[in-house]
C-alpha cells in the first residue's frame, strides 16, 4: 500500500514487519529553494525535467514520469533525488509488470555506489530483492544495513520475518528450514536485546523457542514480558499453557492463578487452573474451580463430570455421589459419565463399609454400584470404563466374602 505523507511530503510503503520508506522528493531541491529566496534563479534543465516528473508522478502517470526522471539524470548524473523518484516509479509500475523491479534494483545499486552509508536506499533495495525472489541477497543487504546501524530494530525484524518465510518455503525437516528458523531466532533475540519495547518481537521469539522445544528459553522470554507488563493476562496464560503442555503443573498453576487474578472472566483459564490444581493433588480446590465455571456459565454443566472425578481422586466419594445424583436429576450433559461417577463413588463407599465389617451393607452398596455402571455400558465413550468397573466390583464382592469368612472364623 502506498500512502502520501503530507507532513514529510514523501511517499511511504507499508510493508510486513514495519514501514519501508520509499523516499521521494516532490518539490524543488533545497539548493534551488534557497536561491529563490535570495534572488530569482532560472532552474536548470535537469531540475525542469525533475519537476515535470514529480507532477506527472503525483497524477499517477508513472511511465511519463519515469521518462522525465531519466532525462533529469541524463542532464545531471549526480541528481540523487531523480534516482530516488525513478526507482520509486519503477517499483510502482512493477506491481503490474514485474520486470520493472529489475530496473528499480539497478537504480538502488547505483544509489548505493553514490551514497554507500545511506541505509534507506539499502532497505528499498532489500524490498525489491525480495520481490525478485533473491532472498539470500536481501538477507545480505539487511546485514549490510546493520553493520552501518547496529540498532536498526526495523531491519532486524524484517530480516527475522524473511528468515521465517524462507524456512516455510524450505519445508519442515529440511536443512533450510532448520537453518533459517535458527537465524530467525537469532534475529528476534537481537531485536529483544537491542529494542526492549518491541513486544511483537518478544512474542515471536517466545513462539519460536516453544515450537523448537526450547521451553525454558520460551518461558524466560515470556517472563521478561510479564515483568514489563505485570497485568498482561495473555502472557501469564501463555506461560501457564507452556508449562501445562510440558506437564509441569507445579509451574503452570501460579500463572493460571495470575490470569484469574488479573481477569476473573477468563473462564477457559479457570478450567486450566482447575486441571493444574488437580494434577498437583489439590483436588478439593480443583473441584471448587470447576463449580465456579458452571455457576458462571450453566452451559458448562458438562464439567460436573470433571467435578465428580476430582472428588473421587480426593477420596471424597460422598461428595461425588451427591453431586452426580444432583446433576443427573437436572439432566446435565454427560449422563453416562455421571453414572460412572455415581458408580465409582458407591464402589468406594462399599470399600469403606467392608473395612468397618459392615458386609451386608457393603454387598448392597456394591450391587447399587454395578447398577449405575450398567447404565453407562452402552456408551461409546464410557462403555469400556463401565464394563471394567463392573468386573472390578465383582472382584470386590468376592474379596468381601473372603474377608467376612475370615472375620467369622476369628469371631469378629
Amino acid at each position: 500500500m502506498i500512502r502520501y505523507n503530507l507532513v514529510n511530503k514523501a511517499w511511504t510503503r507499508v510493508a510486513l514487519g514495519g514501514v519501508m520508506a520509499l523516499g521521494l522528493s516532490l518539490g524543488a531541491p533545497a539548493s534551488l529553494l534557497q536561491a529563490q529566496e535570495g534572488e530569482a534563479t532560472e532552474p536548470t534543465t535537469a531540475v525542469r525535467y525533475f519537476m515535470s516528473g514529480a507532477e506527472l508522478m503525483q497524477n499517477f502517470r508513472y511511465l511519463d514520469a519515469a521518462e522525465q526522471f531519466r532525462l533529469a539524470i541524463d542532464e545531471d548524473p549526480e541528481y540523487i533525488d531523480a534516482y530516488k523518484n525513478l526507482a520509486f516509479v519503477f517499483t510502482k509500475m512493477a506491481e503490474s509488470e514485474s520486470e520493472y523491479y529489475e530496473d528499480a534494483l539497478e537504480l538502488y545499486e547505483e544509489l548505493e555506489s553514490k551514497l554507500p552509508d545511506d541505509t534507506e536506499f539499502k532497505k528499498n533495495k532489500a524490498f525489491v530483492l525480495i520481490k525478485l525472489e533473491e532472498k539470500d541477497d536481501a538477507i545480505s543487504t539487511y546485514e549490510e544495513i546493520l553493520e552501518i546501524d547496529p540498532e536498526d530494530c526495523q531491519t532486524m525484524g524484517n530480516m527475522a520475518e524473511l528468515h521465517l518465510d524462507m524456512a516455510k518455503e524450505a519445508g519442515e525437516g529440511t536443512p533450510g528450514h532448520k537453518s533459517n528458523t535458527e537465524a530467525a531466532i537469532l534475529a528476534y533475540k537481537r531485536v529483544t536485546d537491542t529494542c526492549d519495547t518491541e513486544i511483537a518481537a518478544f512474542n515471536k521469539l517466545g513462539e519460536l523457542y516453544f515450537a523448537a522445544g526450547r521451553k525454558d528459553e520460551a518461558a524466560a522470554v515470556y517472563d521478561a514480558m510479564l515483568e514489563k507488563d505485570p497485568n498482561n493476562a495473555d502472557i501469564a496464560g501463555r506461560l501457564g499453557y507452556l508449562w501445562a503442555q510440558d506437564k509441569n503443573y507445579e509451574k503452570a498453576e501460579p500463572y493460571f492463578a495470575k490470569v484469574l487474578e488479573i481477569d476473573p472472566t477468563r473462564t477457559q483459564y479457570r478450567a486450566f487452573y482447575a486441571k493444574a490444581l488437580k494434577e498437583n493433588g489439590k483436588s478439593t480446590e480443583a473441584a471448587n474451580e470447576y463449580l465456579k465455571i458452571i455457576a458462571e456459565d450453566p452451559e458448562q454443566a458438562k464439567l460436573y463430570c470433571n467435578v465428580g472425578f476430582t472428588y473421587l481422586d480426593a477420596k471424597e466419594y460422598e461428595k461425588a455421589i451427591e453431586m452426580a445424583m444432583k446433576a443427573i436429576s437436572e439432566n446435565a450433559p454427560s449422563q453416562d459419565c455421571l453414572y460412572c461417577v455415581w458408580g465409582k463413588g458407591l464402589e468406594l463407599r462399599g470399600n469403606a463399609q467392608v473395612q468397618n465389617y459392615e458386609f451386608d451393607r457393603a454387598n448392597s452398596t456394591y450391587s447399587d454400584a454395578k447398577a449405575k455402571f450398567t447404565v453407562a455400558m452402552g456408551s461409546q465413550q464410557w462403555g469400556s470404563y463401565a464394563t471394567k468397573q463392573i468386573t472390578r466390583v465383582d472382584q470386590l464382592i468376592e474379596r468381601a466374602k473372603s474377608i467376612k469368612l475370615k472375620a467369622d472364623q476369628d469371631g469378629k
